[in-house]
């Protein structure tokens, strides 16, 4: 196997994760203007959960973006 076709699956993975990553940013910028428009408590907090979720699906993606730095699939 030569040295690119083992780069292969990694550059994918870290492709994956920073594609996956910028949707999610645009999700949270957005979740994060509408609650400090909004007067209504209930739709902060389903903002808020939103927001949170994010984050941890952030949080998984950086884990999965190490692993790719690693080569370790």
């Amino acid at each position: 196997m030569s040295t690119q076709e083992a780069h292969k699956p990694t550059s994918a993975w870290l492709e994956l994760a920073h594609e996956l990553r910028q949707p999610l940013d645009a999700i949270q910028s957005l979740a994060y203007y509408l609650e400090l428009t909004s007067k209504d408590e209930a739709q902060k907090t389903h903002l808020r959960q939103i927001q949170s979720l994010v984050l941890k699906a952030n949080h998984i993606l950086n884990q999965m973006h190490e692993i790719g730095k690693t080569g370790r699939l």
